[in-house]
C-alpha cells in the first residue's frame, strides 16, 4: 500500500508521541482549508438530511461538529467528553493494533487529523477527506449513543 506523501498529509513529518498521538496544530489551518472543509460540512449534512437515524442527527447538532471552520479536536472532544466519557485523540495515520486498543479501552478514540489540501481531493472518495471528515462526522456522533460505546469499551478493555 502506497503512503501519502508529505503534499498530501500536512501531519506526515509531526512528531508522534508514544502512542502515536500528534498536535493538531488546528492554529496553521488556513482560510482556505476552513472554507473547504465548510463546504464538505454543509454537503454532508443536506445528505444526511433523511438518511441518517434520529439519534445521529441529534448528535451532530449537540456536538456542534463544524459552527465554522475544521474542528478544532480537542475543543470538540471536550464536548464529546461531556455528554459519553469518551475523547478523540488526533493521529497522522493508521496506528498498530495494540495503540488502537489501548486507545479505546481508555475511552479515546483516534482520529486522522490530516485534512484535504487541494481543490482537487475535496470529495469524500480521497483518503485524506475520509480519514479526518468521516470519522468527524460519522464515528463521533456514533460515540454519542450509548448502545455504541459501551460495547465498544467493554470490547476494547478485554483484549
Amino acid at each position: 500500500m502506497a503512503t501519502l506523501s508529505a503534499s498530501k498529509n500536512r501531519y506526515h513529518d509531526a512528531p508522534r508521541a508514544p502512542d502515536f498521538t500528534i498536535d493538531q496544530a488546528w492554529e496553521t489551518y488556513s482560510a482556505e482549508e476552513h472554507d473547504r472543509w465548510d463546504r464538505l460540512f454543509m454537503r454532508q449534512k443536506q445528505v444526511t438530511q433523511g438518511r441518517a437515524c434520529t439519534a445521529a442527527l441529534k448528535a451532530m447538532a449537540e456536538l456542534e461538529l463544524s459552527p465554522s471552520g475544521i474542528p478544532h479536536m480537542g475543543r470538540l472532544s471536550d464536548r464529546l467528553e461531556k455528554i459519553t466519557g469518551w475523547r478523540v485523540v488526533p493521529v497522522a495515520e493508521l496506528v498498530p493494533d495494540d495503540i488502537f486498543f489501548d486507545h479505546l479501552a481508555n475511552r479515546r478514540f483516534p482520529a486522522g487529523a490530516s485534512s484535504a489540501r487541494k481543490r482537487s481531493s475535496i470529495t469524500c472518495r480521497s483518503r485524506t477527506s475520509f480519514t479526518t471528515f468521516s470519522v468527524m462526522c460519522h464515528c463521533w456522533p456514533i460515540l454519542c449513543s450509548q448502545t455504541s460505546w459501551r460495547p465498544m469499551a467493554r470490547v476494547a478493555s478485554a483484549r
